[in-house]
């Protein structure tokens, strides 16, 4: 797939706010971690025609497409863990649809649409009151906290986020990474 195009991309941030709304000073710093890590994918997405949200580099890849609605169901899989909450059927069944490519497919304001409900409804909402990050919740076979989640979810949307740039690159629809004109941390750090 051939298609010659590129986008100055949205500028990497690291200045950004603690989330007001959440209890924990270190959740809603990661939390706000989480946002700007997320804007930042939905950027590389949003202007793919459908055919290259769909395109897969070869037999047995993920699209941009099933890795996105990946990203958004995990971090509502762990955050239903952690809280022990379930994922409402609604966001689950499109999720796990996209993420196999079966029915219609996801188009990028879907995927965003999506991933900021599971965002404010899900994360933000479950762990809003939390004032212990750290306790620990037995999970099958393993144990996780708060903490843990959340800076899974961090690694996890930037792992993924360079795989769809590859992907988005790979089919001529380049993204120049660019950075803020200020480098510098938050004072919430």
């Amino acid at each position: 797939m051939s298609r010659r195009s590129e986008k100055v991309g949205r500028p990497r941030r690291y200045a950004f706010e603690a989330l007001e709304e959440i209890a924990h000073p270190r959740a809603a710093y990661y939390l706000a971690a989480l946002d700007e890590l997320s804007a930042r994918h939905f950027d590389l997405l949003d202007d793919l025609p459908a055919e290259v949200l769909g395109w897969a580099p070869a037999p047995g890849w993920f699209s941009a497409a099933q890795i996105t609605a990946h990203m958004i169901q995990a971090e509502g899989f762990w955050v239903s863990h952690v809280t022990r909450q379930a994922l409402p059927d609604d966001v689950a069944r499109p999720l796990a649809a996209w993420r196999k490519a079966e029915g219609p497919p996801a188009t990028a304001g879907d995927l965003a649409a999506i991933g900021a409900r599971v965002r404010e409804e899900i994360t933000q909402a479950r762990l809003a009151g939390a004032e212990d990050i750290d306790g620990e919740v037995l999970d099958g076979p393993r144990r996780t906290s708060i903490r843990g989640v959340l800076l899974h979810l961090m690694w996890h949307w930037t792992y993924h986020s360079g795989q769809v740039g590859l992907i988005r690159g790979l089919t001529g629809m380049e993204y120049q990474w660019t950075f803020d004109d200020r480098i510098v941390g938050s004072e919430a750090e």
